[in-house]
């Protein structure tokens, strides 16, 4: 799976409060997570991922969900988590359609351009 593996491109946007990782599925397809503070005020965080077929430059598959904690920007590096007690990681019902998301993404990893399995 994707997520096991090190990202293959890692950039930081908005001053450091967002961060967009991209893992290569296979030769046509990405995986692309991007993870951005909404609020300045309020440590609320915004995860999209995007599965991507990169030769015809589409979203084919799009999950986006909303969590309150700490900012992207303090939870990058040292000192890591400053408030982890007010972390929420997801929107009611969330973790079930990210699964859905993540098996998805599975499956198009283990196919080949030409549409058979490996």
């Amino acid at each position: 799976m994707a997520k096991k593996n090190t990202p293959q491109t890692q950039e930081r946007f908005d001053d450091g409060h967002g961060v967009t990782d991209t893992y290569l599925l296979n030769d046509r397809f990405n995986w692309i997570i991007i993870k951005q503070d909404i609020s300045g005020l309020l440590p609320i965080m915004r995860f999209e991922q995007q599965v991507k077929d990169v030769k015809k430059n589409e979203v084919i598959a799009r999950y986006v969900d909303f969590a309150k904690g700490n900012s992207i920007k303090n939870t990058i590096g040292p000192p890591g988590p400053l408030k982890f007690w007010l972390h929420s990681g997801n929107c009611s019902g969330g973790e079930i359609n990210k699964s859905k998301l993540i098996h998805f993404a599975d499956d198009v990893e283990t196919i080949s351009v030409r549409g058979e399995r490996k």
